[in-house]
């Protein structure tokens, strides 16, 4: 089983759910648009004491991406970091669609550790089945200060529906499991930890309000305290092949919600909490019975 690894996933989320705190966080509503100056982070944010950190950057409160750079010298990429999926890929140079040139592509010609390989690739997120198709190559991928040598990934050179056209990253970086991988490739974070990374964890922390020292942040090989209080709690993962623990009960106001055998998927890549219909509606109708008529 995947879980024997000892692969450990950190969340640190803000849901904007009334009376519902995971991880005794914060919640808030405000909006916040990363600055422009914000983009031009650098990639080689250093090692610390607790892993590897990666600044996020925040699309709108819709997406976040972290700068990730591809090939020797590096190439930089706004990559997204998804835990609903499993393989990576990043925007061709060779992509001839007027939505591929709206993002930064990889030129593999420009890069002195790339080998070539070739192999037809395709991938769909979600229930509307948007996504990319391509091909594969290999090449270094640098996560921070963090090197991954020979990484297969996708160039892709075709869009997949009309997401692609909204989505403001380069790429994606799948964190799922390696059964859950397109053609069984080798995710990344499994490549990391191969080449010594300190710890198996990374840990995700989204904000929706940027405060110096409180901005979104991935750390591999580590957790930043700043961001929870008291001990972690550890959610033991349903027989799958994704992040996926069970959901017991949802609350909100003074209402609680008892489920049973209900999955939850930690998809880092939804900007949205999903509910089975049922559930949904039930929760509507308590939420509009309580409502007070202006």
């Amino acid at each position: 089983m995947e879980k024997s690894m000892l692969i450990k996933l950190v969340i640190c989320l803000i849901l904007g759910v009334g009376g519902l705190h995971l991880l005794r966080l914060p919640q808030t509503t405000q909006s916040w648009i990363v600055p422009s100056a914000r983009e031009s982070l650098s990639v080689s944010q250093p090692e610390t004491r607790n892993g590897y950190r990666l600044p996020l950057l925040n699309h709108h409160n819709e997406q976040y991406s972290a700068q990730v750079s591809i090939g020797t010298p590096p190439q930089i990429f706004k990559i997204g970091l998804d835990t609903g999926s499993s393989n990576m890929w990043a925007t061709s140079s060779k992509c001839p669609t007027n939505t591929c040139r709206l993002h930064q592509q990889y030129n593999s010609s420009l890069s002195n550790s790339y080998s070539k390989n070739g192999s037809r690739f395709e991938i769909s997120y979600g229930a509307e089945g948007d996504g990319i198709s391509g091909f594969m190559s290999q090449d270094t991928i640098g996560v921070g200060a963090f090197s991954i040598a020979n990484q297969s990934f996708a160039e892709a050179t075709q869009e997949i529906g009309h997401g692609p056209a909204h989505w403001e990253m380069d790429g994606i970086l799948g964190l799922g499991f390696s059964a859950a991988a397109v053609d069984l490739v080798t995710p990344p974070f499994y490549n990391m930890i191969g080449q010594g990374l300190t710890k198996p964890i990374f840990a995700l922390y989204f904000s929706s309000i940027f405060v110096e020292g409180d901005e979104s942040e991935v750390i591999f090989g580590g957790t930043n305290p700043h961001h929870y209080t008291g001990q972690l709690a550890t959610l033991p993962l349903r027989d799958k092949p994704t992040w996926e623990t069970t959901l017991t009960s949802i609350a909100f106001g003074s209402w609680t919600i008892q489920l049973v055998d209900i999955g939850a998927a930690i998809d880092t890549g939804a900007s949205m909490l999903v509910l089975p219909t049922t559930l949904a509606l039930l929760m509507y109708v308590i939420y509009a019975s309580t409502r007070r008529p202006r």
